[in-house]
Protein backbone atom coordinates (compact mmCIF):
# COMPACT_ATOMS: atom_id res chain seq x y z
CA UNK A 1 0.00 0.00 0.00
CA UNK A 2 1.44 3.76 -0.80
CA UNK A 3 1.88 5.80 2.07
CA UNK A 4 -0.97 8.14 2.16
CA UNK A 5 0.23 12.19 2.98
CA UNK A 6 -3.10 13.09 5.05
CA UNK A 7 -2.63 16.69 5.12
CA UNK A 8 -1.16 17.13 0.97
CA UNK A 9 -4.62 15.07 0.86
CA UNK A 10 -6.80 18.01 2.94
CA UNK A 11 -4.99 20.95 1.16
CA UNK A 12 -6.22 19.44 -2.37
CA UNK A 13 -9.78 19.68 -0.94
CA UNK A 14 -9.17 22.98 0.68
CA UNK A 15 -10.91 25.51 -1.30
CA UNK A 16 -13.81 22.47 -1.66
CA UNK A 17 -14.04 22.47 2.26
CA UNK A 18 -13.81 26.69 2.99
CA UNK A 19 -16.48 26.84 0.29
CA UNK A 20 -18.99 23.63 1.65
CA UNK A 21 -18.29 25.21 5.04
CA UNK A 22 -19.31 28.75 4.16
CA UNK A 23 -22.33 27.00 2.98
CA UNK A 24 -23.87 25.60 6.24
CA UNK A 25 -21.95 28.67 7.97
CA UNK A 26 -24.23 31.10 5.53
CA UNK A 27 -27.56 28.92 7.34
CA UNK A 28 -29.61 30.77 10.20
CA UNK A 29 -29.96 27.47 12.14
CA UNK A 30 -31.58 28.96 15.54
CA UNK A 31 -34.26 27.19 16.98
CA UNK A 32 -37.63 28.67 15.42
CA UNK A 33 -40.36 26.73 17.18
CA UNK A 34 -42.66 29.57 16.38
CA UNK A 35 -42.11 28.71 12.38
CA UNK A 36 -41.81 25.09 12.95
CA UNK A 37 -43.53 23.06 11.23
CA UNK A 38 -43.75 19.05 9.99
CA UNK A 39 -41.58 18.64 7.70
CA UNK A 40 -39.71 21.17 10.04
CA UNK A 41 -39.62 20.52 13.41
CA UNK A 42 -37.55 23.16 15.01
CA UNK A 43 -37.75 25.56 12.75
CA UNK A 44 -36.70 26.28 8.54
CA UNK A 45 -33.43 27.47 9.24
CA UNK A 46 -32.07 23.78 11.21
CA UNK A 47 -34.18 22.22 8.48
CA UNK A 48 -32.44 23.83 5.74
CA UNK A 49 -28.78 23.22 7.30
CA UNK A 50 -29.77 19.34 7.74
CA UNK A 51 -30.95 19.42 4.35
CA UNK A 52 -27.94 20.96 3.64
CA UNK A 53 -25.45 18.29 4.51
CA UNK A 54 -27.79 15.09 3.43
CA UNK A 55 -27.58 16.87 -0.44
CA UNK A 56 -24.14 17.08 0.28
CA UNK A 57 -23.81 13.53 1.17
CA UNK A 58 -25.79 12.17 -1.24
CA UNK A 59 -23.77 14.34 -4.70
CA UNK A 60 -20.59 12.85 -2.67
CA UNK A 61 -22.24 9.13 -2.82
CA UNK A 62 -22.58 8.72 0.98
CA UNK A 63 -25.26 6.43 2.20
CA UNK A 64 -28.05 8.95 3.49
CA UNK A 65 -30.79 9.01 5.71
CA UNK A 66 -32.91 11.54 7.32
CA UNK A 67 -34.76 10.53 10.43
CA UNK A 68 -37.85 12.55 11.33
CA UNK A 69 -36.85 15.73 10.26
CA UNK A 70 -34.70 15.99 13.74
CA UNK A 71 -31.61 14.36 12.47
CA UNK A 72 -29.86 12.65 9.93
CA UNK A 73 -26.91 10.78 8.69
CA UNK A 74 -24.14 9.87 6.29
CA UNK A 75 -22.71 6.69 6.26
CA UNK A 76 -19.63 4.59 4.77
CA UNK A 77 -18.00 1.15 4.92
CA UNK A 78 -18.96 -2.05 5.75
CA UNK A 79 -18.88 -4.34 8.62
CA UNK A 80 -21.27 -5.27 11.82
CA UNK A 81 -19.64 -2.84 14.26
CA UNK A 82 -20.70 1.01 13.53
CA UNK A 83 -18.47 4.01 14.39
CA UNK A 84 -20.95 7.15 15.00
CA UNK A 85 -19.36 10.69 14.66
CA UNK A 86 -21.78 13.10 16.27
CA UNK A 87 -22.37 16.25 15.11
CA UNK A 88 -24.44 18.97 15.36
CA UNK A 89 -25.83 21.99 12.98
CA UNK A 90 -28.06 23.68 15.03
CA UNK A 91 -26.31 26.99 16.65
CA UNK A 92 -27.17 29.67 19.60
CA UNK A 93 -28.60 32.65 18.67
CA UNK A 94 -26.24 35.39 17.18
CA UNK A 95 -26.01 38.07 19.99
CA UNK A 96 -24.74 41.29 19.56
CA UNK A 97 -21.29 42.42 19.32
CA UNK A 98 -19.64 40.58 15.99
CA UNK A 99 -17.49 42.47 13.81
CA UNK A 100 -18.72 40.51 10.58
CA UNK A 101 -21.82 39.20 9.57
CA UNK A 102 -22.21 36.14 12.02
CA UNK A 103 -23.56 34.41 9.12
CA UNK A 104 -21.25 35.21 6.32
CA UNK A 105 -18.48 32.62 6.91
CA UNK A 106 -16.03 35.86 5.74
CA UNK A 107 -12.24 34.37 5.67
CA UNK A 108 -9.72 36.89 7.65
CA UNK A 109 -6.28 36.25 8.76
CA UNK A 110 -6.40 32.52 7.97
CA UNK A 111 -9.36 32.02 10.12
CA UNK A 112 -13.26 31.65 9.32
CA UNK A 113 -15.46 34.18 10.95
CA UNK A 114 -19.34 33.31 11.40
CA UNK A 115 -21.97 31.27 14.29
CA UNK A 116 -21.28 27.92 14.22
CA UNK A 117 -17.64 27.74 13.23
CA UNK A 118 -16.05 26.31 16.06
CA UNK A 119 -19.71 25.10 17.73
CA UNK A 120 -20.46 22.75 15.57
CA UNK A 121 -20.34 23.35 12.19
CA UNK A 122 -16.48 23.70 11.45
CA UNK A 123 -16.08 20.19 13.27
CA UNK A 124 -18.76 18.73 11.79
CA UNK A 125 -18.23 19.59 8.22
CA UNK A 126 -13.80 18.57 9.32
CA UNK A 127 -15.30 15.17 10.29
CA UNK A 128 -17.40 15.03 6.80
CA UNK A 129 -14.62 16.13 4.46
CA UNK A 130 -11.89 12.98 6.68
CA UNK A 131 -15.10 10.80 5.88
CA UNK A 132 -14.78 11.74 2.25
CA UNK A 133 -11.37 11.52 1.89
CA UNK A 134 -10.88 7.85 2.93
CA UNK A 135 -13.63 7.23 0.39
CA UNK A 136 -12.27 9.13 -2.31
CA UNK A 137 -9.33 7.37 -1.68
CA UNK A 138 -11.48 4.07 -2.19
CA UNK A 139 -9.38 2.60 1.59
CA UNK A 140 -11.15 -0.52 2.38
CA UNK A 141 -12.86 0.08 5.77
CA UNK A 142 -13.74 -3.19 8.10
CA UNK A 143 -16.88 -1.18 10.13
CA UNK A 144 -19.52 1.30 9.33
CA UNK A 145 -18.34 4.84 10.18
CA UNK A 146 -21.59 6.90 10.44
CA UNK A 147 -21.94 10.71 11.10
CA UNK A 148 -24.84 11.44 12.91
CA UNK A 149 -26.24 15.37 12.44
CA UNK A 150 -28.08 16.47 15.12
CA UNK A 151 -30.48 19.42 15.29
CA UNK A 152 -31.15 20.43 18.73
CA UNK A 153 -28.04 20.26 20.96
CA UNK A 154 -28.09 23.81 21.75
CA UNK A 155 -31.16 23.14 23.44
CA UNK A 156 -33.39 20.01 24.17
CA UNK A 157 -31.09 17.02 22.92
CA UNK A 158 -34.67 16.07 20.85
CA UNK A 159 -32.31 14.98 18.15
CA UNK A 160 -30.66 12.47 19.98
CA UNK A 161 -33.69 11.03 21.70
CA UNK A 162 -35.15 10.94 18.37
CA UNK A 163 -32.52 9.29 16.56
CA UNK A 164 -32.12 6.33 19.06
CA UNK A 165 -35.73 5.24 19.08
CA UNK A 166 -35.40 5.15 15.14
CA UNK A 167 -31.55 3.58 14.51
CA UNK A 168 -28.92 1.53 15.91
CA UNK A 169 -26.53 2.85 18.53
CA UNK A 170 -22.64 2.72 17.39
CA UNK A 171 -20.64 0.37 19.04
CA UNK A 172 -18.26 3.11 19.47
CA UNK A 173 -18.15 6.91 18.22
CA UNK A 174 -16.70 10.41 19.16
CA UNK A 175 -18.07 14.36 19.29
CA UNK A 176 -16.10 16.61 17.06
CA UNK A 177 -16.89 19.43 18.56
CA UNK A 178 -15.10 23.12 19.40
CA UNK A 179 -11.74 23.55 19.80
CA UNK A 180 -9.58 21.44 17.95
CA UNK A 181 -7.72 18.65 18.19
CA UNK A 182 -9.32 17.23 21.70
CA UNK A 183 -11.74 18.49 24.68
CA UNK A 184 -11.58 15.54 26.89
CA UNK A 185 -14.80 15.40 29.73
CA UNK A 186 -16.44 18.38 29.52
CA UNK A 187 -17.98 19.13 33.06
CA UNK A 188 -21.33 19.09 32.74
CA UNK A 189 -24.41 21.36 32.03
CA UNK A 190 -26.97 21.76 34.88
CA UNK A 191 -30.88 22.98 34.11
CA UNK A 192 -33.01 23.76 36.94
CA UNK A 193 -35.47 26.47 37.58
CA UNK A 194 -35.21 29.13 40.36
CA UNK A 195 -39.10 29.16 42.16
Amino acid sequence: MTEIHWMDEVLKRKDDFIKDLQGLLQIKSVLDEENATEDAPLGPGIQEALQFLLHLGEKDGFQTKNVGNLAGHLEMGEGSELVGVLGHIDVVPEGDGWSVDPYSGVVKDGKIYARGASDDKGPTMAAYYAMKIVKELGLPLNKRVRLIIGTDEESDWRCVDHYFKHEEMPTLGFVPDADFPIIFAEKGISDFDIV
